[in-house]
């Protein structure tokens, strides 16, 4: 009994000394524990970035920095989900200030240098923090990001091999290592670790967008559109996943889609001019009138010396009735690539409709000065002519005054067949007329018009730049008319 006593006795210390040994094994340092969940919630960050979440994240952070602004992880949370990229490099020197010890304001500070492409400070400051821990996960993955944007990818695939088997399948270090195999342009590796990821969660934008990249580089059209049209369901702020998208749609005739798309760019993003110039044909392929004219009139605020555009929107504006905005435009066209027989017509069908005839002539007889053989300026003119009883042959005479005498006889032959429409049209006309060394009319102007009838005054311009004079007869002659319908 004695010896089983004394043999207890024995034992008891060595029992007492392995529990207390399994005791300190279960223990869980605080500080690992601490980094842990940090590494989560970065990644978590991280992911919610690429979704397109910033401004929910922020939201939240933001609240929480408020309510404890002297905590590290808060502190590096809340920079990492900020905008202003300057703000929260300064909230990571904080956090160096703070705890130099620590790795966490070094990382933030490199972070953020690395997007800058400030690259030798970003390395310092990373390689601080691997100084202090090092071989960590977060470490080796932003040092791999970094020599990723330096275009080192072999160095960046180093550091991702160094990766944790924990955080092997993480889909921010699957996502990184199909950035890197898309660099070096190993597409079928990258497209795998795109897949992967996708498959883990298909709510990203990373591994659509670039899956869209290789799909378009290998030819995949439809493939390529529907992993764009993913990437902008998950990040509709991502105005390069719209572009690709959009054109995407327009190489598969997928031209209404294409339209919308590019749209919908513009009115986000106004200033975009290249979407402008690929928007505008295809709404004139749509017949999209409308949307075409509220197109044209946002382009020439990013593109005013586009003078195709504003030759368009000159037409959109005739066709609908605004003739002094269609007169701005054509204006403007002429300011930006000088007059022609196009800008001519339009401003003489302007004249047209406002019934200043006159004017209307003058521009029409432009056009045909630039371009003799405008069918366009032809027919206005042959219309205008036959309506207004002009001379389809020049009014000639052996002396100036045969010629005015035969003008005179012209016009008013013409006045009497316009009172059967106008009885009571009556006044004095005085003009001034111009002709040059071989005779010809170069200039008509009114002097004085008291009967202010257009009709009348295109008919008396009209008539007047017909006169032939004989040869050396250069000069400018003034000469009045007075209509009266009971002479």
């Amino acid at each position: 009994m004695k010896k089983c006593i004394i043999l207890f006795i024995l034992l008891l210390p060595l029992l007492n000394c392995a529990s207390i040994e399994e005791t300190k094994t279960q223990q869980i340092n605080p500080e690992v524990q601490f980094d842990e969940a940090f590494i989560k919630q970065i990644i978590e960050i991280l992911i919610g970035l690429d979704k397109g979440k910033q401004q929910e994240l922020f939201d939240g952070y933001q609240a929480e920095y408020k309510k404890s602004p002297e905590a590290i992880d808060i502190m590096f949370y809340y920079a990492l989900t900020l905008r202003n990229r300057e703000e929260a490099w300064g909230i990571f020197n904080q956090i160096i200030t703070k705890d130099p010890e620590k790795y966490y304001g070094y990382l933030g500070k490199g972070i953020i240098e690395t997007e800058w492409k400030v690259f030798d400070k970003a390395e310092v400051n990373l390689s601080k923090a691997a100084k202090i821990v090092p071989n960590h996960f977060l470490i080796n993955y932003f040092f791999a990001n970094f020599h990723y944007r330096k275009g080192e990818n072999e160095k960046a695939l180093e550091y991702l091999n160094k990766t944790e088997p924990k955080y092997k399948e993480s889909i921010i270090v699957l996502n990184l290592y199909g950035l890197v195999y898309t660099s070096m342009e190993k597409y079928d590796e990258a497209e795998r670790y795109f897949r992967k990821s996708s498959e883990i969660d298909g709510n990203q934008y990373t591994p659509h967008f670039y899956l869209g990249m290789i799909y378009e580089k290998a030819n995949k059209g439809e493939e390529s559109y529907n992993e764009y049209k993913k990437a902008v369901d998950v990040k509709s702020s991502s105005k390069e996943a719209m572009i690709n998208l959009a054109q995407t749609a327009e190489k598969l005739n997928k031209t209404e889609d294409a339209a919308q798309l590019y749209e919908k760019i513009v009115d986000q993003w106004p200033n975009e001019s290249g979407v402008y110039l690929k928007l505008v044909p295809i709404l004139e392929k749509l017949n999209a009138e409308s949307r075409l004219a509220k197109v044209l009139e946002d382009s020439i605020r990013v593109l005013p010396d586009n003078g195709d555009f504003r030759m368009k929107l000159a037409r959109i504006y005739f066709k609908r009735g605004d003739m002094n905005r269609a007169e701005e435009e054509y204006k403007a066209v002429a300011k930006i690539k000088g007059n022609s027989a196009e800008v001519y017509v339009g401003l003489g069908r302007i004249a047209k409709k406002k019934e200043d005839y006159k004017r209307a002539m003058e521009n029409f007889l432009l056009a045909l000065k630039d371009k003799p053989d405008d069918n366009d300026a032809k027919a206005e003119m042959d219309e205008l002519k036959k309506r207004f009883k002009i001379s389809d042959t020049p009014i000639t005479g052996k002396t100036l005054e045969q010629v005015l005498g035969n003008f005179s006889k012209y016009v008013l032959k013409s006045y009497k067949e316009l009172l059967k429409e106008r009885p009571k049209m009556k006044g004095k006309v005085a003009i001034s007329i111009a002709f040059d060394n071989n005779g010809n009319v170069t200039e008509v102007g009114f002097e004085k018009n008291t009967v202010n009838d257009p009709v009348l005054e295109a008919c008396i311009y009209g008539n007047a730049l017909g006169m032939k004079l004989p040869a050396g007869s250069k000069g400018r002659v003034g000469y009045e008319m007075e209509f009266n319908p009971a002479k």
